[in-house]
């Protein structure tokens, strides 16, 4: 039986389909099997702030398979080269332990490899009756902002509430040369590059960090799943941005930090403020639900278009 155009487009294309497979498969490889052989841990006990390319693998996973889900509601066939960037990137890793001699792959990364693979193949894989737009340059902003995301996770691994929030055992006290986040706020302490700033580090975060630590990872959460996502993008952007701000402010005065490394995250974080993420992410899905723009737009409706337009 024939199928109309207008009627295959109520069907999932295979090329989403294959894509949505691979971001599972490389979730599945990193979280139940070995990734290499001779060592029973899986991926996910690697995901550290140190191991940035496995780190990254993870997110292309979880990142692919979230947009291939999105795209079967929003029917762009943009969506196959940001999947085929998300497993140009996932290459990384397997290339990175191959050139250092690393182990030889077992379940756990055969599966991966297959998932990445799978993110190559669906390019080339029909998808009929689906919407054809150029995404070139929002496609690079889309693996940009993934990218960005994966540096925010990684510093989350480091700091998480079960973990002390990274600290030593015991009350939240920064100091100089113990761990985690009481190290680094107690680095900023020691070696502020202005003065006021330590009064504030003295005066408002030491005595409340109980709380504010929290706050402080729970805000970095945010930017990294609403970057990783495009979920209230330009909204992520924005704190990004400021936490960004305050990291130059904060670690620029430490001895070895190195100025322009705070000096471009907080621009790059900017960017995604300015083109948000509704191409290849959650807030597609919610731009193509809000109604005409009319003058009668109550205030509430205007701040969420702002936000995922």
């Amino acid at each position: 039986m024939t199928v109309s155009r207008s009627n295959s487009n109520l069907f999932p294309a295979i090329g989403d389909i294959v894509g949505l497979i691979g971001g599972l498969l490389i979730l599945v490889g990193y979280a139940f099997f070995p990734i290499e052989q001779g060592n029973s841990r899986t991926a996910l006990s690697y995901v550290t702030s140190s191991n940035t390319f496995i780190a990254l693998t993870f997110t292309v996973g979880l990142t692919a398979f979230v947009a291939a889900l999105i795209n079967l509601a929003v029917k762009e066939r943009a969506i196959r080269w940001y999947l085929l960037g998300l497993g140009g990137l996932a290459l990384i890793y397997p290339i990175d332990n191959a050139l250092r001699g690393g182990g030889a792959f077992a379940l756990g990364g055969y599966l991966t490899l297959l998932g990445i693979v799978a993110l190559v193949v669906q390019v080339g894989l029909p998808r009929p009756g689906y919407h054809i737009y150029d995404r070139r340059s929002e496609t690079i902003f889309a693996l940009i902002r993934m990218m960005v995301a994966t540096l925010w996770f990684t510093q989350l691994l480091w700091k998480l509430p079960w973990d002390n929030f990274g600290c030593a055992t015991g009350a939240l006290t920064p100091a100089a040369n113990t761990s985690g986040l009481c190290d680094w706020i107690g680095r900023e302490i020691a070696s502020p590059r202005y003065p006021a700033y330590k009064d504030f580090l003295t005066g408002v975060i030491a005595p409340n960090l109980s709380w504010m630590a929290f706050l402080i990872v729970g805000s970095e959460a945010f930017v990294c799943f609403s970057l990783m996502f495009g979920l209230l993008t330009r909204l992520g952007g924005l704190v990004g941005f400021a936490m960004g701000l305050n990291l130059f402010i904060g670690l620029t005065g430490v001895r070895g930090e190195w100025d322009w490394t705070y000096l471009m995250l907080p621009l790059i974080n900017l960017v995604f403020a300015v083109v948000g993420g509704r191409f290849f992410g959650v807030d597609g899905l919610i731009t193509a639900r809000l109604p005409t723009t009319t003058e009668k737009d109550g205030m509430a409706v205007r701040l969420l278009r702002g936000l995922v337009s």
